[in-house]
C-alpha cells in the first residue's frame, strides 16, 4: 500500500504586507516616476525587467531605500498590446490594438505604487506629497485583501 500525503500552503503566506497607492493620472512612465522622486525625494529608475503578468508585460520603476529597507515599486496598470486578429473576409489576419490591465477590476488607475514592506514611513504623507503634482488628478491608499487580482502584486 502506497501512502501519499498531501501538504496545503495557505496562499496567505505568501502575502507579505506591503502599501498600495493607486494614481490618477495621464503622465508617461518616466514623467511619473520623475514627479514622484521630485516629491517624495526618492530615486525610482527603470528596472531592468518589466513586470510579466499573462505573458504581458508591465512597465515598471523601482527604488530600493537600503536605509528604511524599503522597495519602492511603480507599475502601469493599463498597456496597449498588438493583437493579430483571425477572422474570414476582408479583415482576417489582421492586427488590432487591444487594453489590458495589471488590475483588471481596477481599470480607471493609471499607475500602482506599492511600497514593500508595509510602509515604515508614514503612508498619508507620502500620499500628501504625491498629491502635490499638480498633473496627478487623485491618488490614494487601496485596500489589497478587496483585489480579486492581488496575486499580480507578489514579485
Amino acid at each position: 500500500i502506497l501512502m501519499v500525503t498531501v501538504h496545503k500552503i495557505s496562499e496567505e503566506l505568501f502575502f507579505d504586507s506591503f502599501d498600495l497607492i493607486a494614481l490618477h493620472c495621464n503622465l508617461e512612465c518616466y514623467a511619473m516616476a520623475y514627479h514622484i522622486n521630485q516629491v517624495v525625494d526618492i530615486t525610482l529608475k527603470r528596472a531592468k525587467h518589466d513586470l510579466e503578468i499573462d505573458s504581458y508585460s508591465y512597465p515598471m520603476y523601482e527604488y530600493h531605500d537600503e536605509v528604511n529597507e524599503q522597495g519602492w515599486f511603480l507599475i502601469k496598470n493599463r498597456i496597449q498590446v498588438e493583437e493579430n486578429e483571425v477572422g474570414d473576409g476582408l479583415f482576417q489576419n489582421s492586427k488590432t490594438m487591444k487594453t489590458k490591465y495589471f488590475l483588471e477590476e481596477r481599470k480607471e488607475i493609471n499607475y500602482l505604487l506599492k511600497l514593500w514592506p508595509e510602509s515604515t514611513i508614514e503612508i498619508d504623507k507620502t500620499v500628501d506629497a504625491i498629491r502635490s503634482v499638480s498633473k496627478i488628478l487623485m491618488a490614494y491608499v487601496l485596500d489589497i485583501d478587496s483585489l480579486k487580482s492581488k496575486r499580480n502584486l507578489i514579485f
